[in-house]
Formats: structure tokens, C-alpha cells, sequence
């Protein structure tokens, strides 16, 4: 501060307070003014005079504002001589375009109390406006786009190991049997569902955490009738720092995997029908063989042979039934579906019995060539890689019928995790551009075909996780290349 005499010390600081403060309210970025008690305009900021030019040491009725403009000024102005402070918002148009501007006056009162003049403020909020009045209008789709939506949209929070129903819109509660407001704040362990499954999901909801992107979610609920629903969609994080929350949007698919279980044994009994007569063919050779050497050894026995030359006859009849047993099982496996060991298929037990059901034709239009790396286990039943496989092959000994050829099928690991089967002709092949539609439904290359069959290959290997790709064979013909994910 200055250092004279305590007198010109005193005035000096005041007259430099003064200048700083002036100096820093012209750098303002909103309107500061000051009028006297005359309501003539005695400073006004840059900011203002830049918004209003034309303002200064005039009164509002001299000042060159439109009149809705000076009304406002007026009536405010009024308001703090008389002792009060204003708060008001107003609307300003200027230059056609509207203004949203929050003021505030206030009295300048003297040593005696009595009021000098006016300061004030305004602060010009447009944006602020704006910005709120489209959130408000954004907030309003999105709640009804919630509300109306036809696919079921959730939010849930992880908590500990259960998972917590922040809301749901009306068609995901419908699906569980409920209501939104039912189900706010129940658990996953509170409505019965799995504890396995809950904990999938929060596996699920954790990787789209740890990616940053949507990720796909399975989710099976009971549905308030004693079954069960299930929803396939997407699920993203929330940006919640209060808890850990998930949004998702999915699709009730319950009747669809209905529909496609039906269709995969449908397929099943369509693929028995096309083998049925190598398979009638086999047992009856099978039973015919078994006659012969019981027959024979009836004969044998009532002679006298002895009981060596018997068994041995016995023994070819034992194979030959065997043979018959295992037809029929497969068979059975087939038309039930039934999971005939664990759920995790052995590949080459499912070549094998691929190759029994179409050893008739196997035997009579192929050059069957095979390559086995190992013994590769997928997650699957089965009956249901004997399925996949079986159409898969077919499909190409078809392809080479009625003459001979070539056929190749290979088992690979590509990966400790990877198990590749891939099945070759050299057949006439197929159109480039029907290639990668084969495996759509009801599209076929045969008359007789119904086009299903390479559909329901698809669905099966998607099931567990895998791909199938068709692609012309080098040499000519068709390749078909079946990627699982090895069983654990």
C-alpha cells in the first residue's frame, strides 16, 4: 500500500482499491453496471457495452433499447431504489436472436442511509438454457423409448455375488411375471434364479466394465408361470460412482430356441428317413451273418463237432449281433436326441459312429481319406456333434453320387483350445455365390433337398460357441471347415 502521511495514505489506498476493482470488473465476462439515484448509467463494463453500446451516462429512457427492453430496466431499476434487492430472469431478444439473462440489483446505500443509486449483474444463460431444455427433452424420449419399447431393458447393480434390479421397463418385468415397480430392488437370489447363472451374468457384466464396449448376455428368469424366460441382447457399464451398475437390451428368445430345438430333431429324424435304407441294409446283413453261424452251429452240434469248432462259429454270431446293437443305438441316439455320455463329446467316438450309419454308402461311392491328430473333446452332447457331423458328411457324399470320389476328413488342434474338423469332395462343387448362403435356412443345391440341414449345423455350433465356413475346395469340389471350442 502507499506510504505518506496517514491522511494522503488512507485517500491513495482507496483511490488504488478503486482502480483495481474497475480494473478487474472490465474484464468480467458478464454485464456490470452502476446507476445514480437519477437512473443515469455512471459505469458500465466491457461486456455490457459491448452488448448495449450506446448506454453510457444515459437514463433508460434516453438509452437506444427496444421497449420491452427499457420496461424491464425500469421496473427492476425502480425496485432497488426503493431499497430491495432484485433477482429476476428475462428474455432479450438482440439481433433476432433470444438472450435467457439472470440479473440481480441491489441498492448503493451512503453513510446516512440513504440509497445513492443501483449496481447490478447480469448473467447471460442461454447456453445453460438450452442445454437443460434439450436434456429435459432427451430424458423424455429416452423415458419413453424405456417404457414403449417392445425388447426388454434393464439396470442392475453387482452386489457382492447377487445382482440388484435397479429398474426395468414394463415389457422386461411382463417377461418375469411382474411389474417395475415389483421388482425394484429385489435380487437375482430373491426371485430363484439360478446361482449359476447369476454368476455368469456378473461375469458378463464385469468383462463389458473391463472392455469398455457392449458385450453379449444371456439371461434365464423365471417367468411367474412356472417356466422359465430366457433374453439374449447386449450389456454396457454405467458411469456410476456410487455403485457398480449395468444396462442391458435384450430380446426374449424363448420361443425361438423352442422352435430350433424342434427343428434340430426334426433334422435328426429327416437325416434317419435318407439313411434308412443303408441302415435297413446293415441289419439285415448283421442279423443275416448271426443266423447263419447260429444255424450253422445247430448243425454242427447235432454231428457231434466238437465244442471248439461251435464257439468260434458262436463267437461270429455274438459280432455280428454287436453290430446290430450299436446300429440300433445309434439310431436311437439319434431320433431321441439323448445325451449319451458327458457334455463333453469324444470327436473321433462321433466320426466313428458317423461312418457306421453311412457304411452302406461310404462303402459304395467313396474313397474315404482320414487324418486324426489326438483324441479332442468338445462341449457338446453327443448325439449332437453325431448330428452335425453326419449332415456335414452326407451332404458330401451326395455331392459325389451316383459315381465314385473322393472324400477327406480331418480331425486338427490348431490350439490347446481349438478343435478344427474339417470334411472335402471333389464333387462338381457349388455356385461361388451361393457359397456363403448354405448355411442359411431353406436354401439348397439338391431338388430334393429342403435346405435345412446345414442351417441346423449352424445352430448347433453357435450353441457351444464355434463357427462353420463353406469355401471352394483347391482342385475342385467343397470344403467345409467346423471350428468347437475344446471341452475343458
Amino acid at each position: 500500500m502507499y506510504r505518506g502521511g496517514s491522511e494522503d495514505a488512507a485517500a491513495m489506498d482507496t483511490r488504488l482499491l478503486g482502480l483495481s476493482l474497475r480494473a478487474l470488473v472490465e474484464q468480467l465476462p458478464f454485464d456490470v453496471w452502476i446507476r445514480d439515484a437519477d437512473d443515469h448509467m455512471v459505469f458500465a463494463n466491457a461486456a455490457l457495452r459491448r452488448r448495449w453500446p450506446g448506454v453510457m451516462d444515459r437514463t433508460v429512457e434516453t438509452s437506444d433499447v427496444q421497449s420491452s427492453v427499457a420496461e424491464t430496466w425500469r421496473s427492476n431499476n425502480a425496485r432497488a431504489l426503493a431499497g430491495e434487492i432484485v433477482k429476476d430472469e428475462v428474455v432479450y431478444v438482440l439481433d433476432g436472436e433470444r438472450h435467457d439473462v439472470l440479473g440481480v440489483i441491489a441498492p448503493i446505500h451512503v453513510e446516512s442511509g440513504d440509497v445513492w443509486g443501483t449496481v447490478g449483474i447480469n448473467l447471460d444463460v442461454t447456453g445453460e438454457r438450452r442445454a437443460q431444455a434439450e436434456a429435459t427433452k432427451l430424458g423424455q424420449l429416452l423415458r419413453t423409448v424405456f417404457t414403449s419399447a417392445t425388447v426388454a431393458i434393464g439396470i442392475r447393480a453387482i452386489r457382492g455375488e447377487d445382482l440388484v434390479y435397479i429398474e426395468d421397463n414394463p415389457r422386461a418385468a411382463a417377461l418375469m411375471g411382474s411389474t417395475p415397480d415389483a421388482l425394484r430392488g429385489v435380487t437375482d437370489r430373491e426371485l430363484g434364479v439360478a446361482p449359476e447363472q447369476t454368476r455368469r451374468s456378473i461375469e458378463r457384466f464385469r468383462m463389458a466394465r473391463a472392455t469398455g464396449g457392449p458385450v453379449s448376455i444371456e439371461l434365464t428368469y423365471p417367468s411367474g408361470t412356472g417356466g422359465a424366460r430366457t433374453l439374449v441382447g447386449r450389456a454396457v457399464a454405467l458411469d456410476d460412482p456410487e455403485e457398480d451398475r449395468y444396462v442391458f437390451v435384450a430380446e426374449d428368445v424363448t420361443e425361438l430356441r423352442l422352435l430350433q430345438s424342434n427343428l434340430v430333431r426334426a433334422d435328426r429324424l429327416a437325416s434317419l428317413g435318407t439313411l434308412s435304407a443303408s441302415i435297413g441294409h446293415e441289419l439285415a446283413s448283421s442279423t443275416a451273418v448271426a443266423m447263419g453261424q447260429v444255424e450253422l452251429a445247430i448243425r454242427l452240434a447235432e454231428r457231434g463237432v466238437s465244442a471248439e469248432v461251435l464257439v468260434g462259429g458262436l463267437r461270429e454270431a455274438r459280432s455280428a449281433l454287436s453290430r446290430t446293437t450299436e446300429v440300433l443305438r445309434d439310431m436311437r441316439a439319434m431320433a431321441v436326441g439323448a445325451e449319451l455320455g458327458s457334455e463333453a463329446a469324444e470327436v473321433n467316438r462321433a466320426v466313428d459312429d458317423v461312418k457306421s450309419l453311412l457304411s452302406e454308402v461310404l462303402d459304395r461311392h467313396v474313397t474315404l481319406h482320414e487324418t486324426r491328430s489326438g483324441d479332442p473333446k468338445v462341449p457338446m452332447s453327443h448325439s449332437r456333434l453325431v448330428q452335425l457331423l453326419l449332415n456335414v458328411v452326407r451332404n458330401a457324399v451326395e455331392a459325389l453320387a451316383p459315381g465314385r470320389g473322393n472324400l477327406w476328413l480331418s480331425v486338427t488342434s490348431p490350439s490347446p483350445d481349438q478343435v478344427r474338423i474339417e470334411v472335402a469332395d471333389d464333387g462338381p462343387g457349388v455356385d461361388p455365390a451361393l457359397v456363403e448362403r448354405l448355411f442359411e435356412p431353406f436354401v439348397s443345391t439338391k431338388q430334393t433337398g429342403t435346405g435345412l440341414g446345414l442351417y441346423v449345423c449352424r445352430l448347433l455350433t453357435s450353441r457351444v460357441g464355434g463357427t462353420i465356413e463353406a469355401m471352394p475346395r483347391e482342385g475342385g469340389g467343397l470344403r467345409i471347415v467346423i471350428d468347437l471350442p475344446a471341452a475343458t
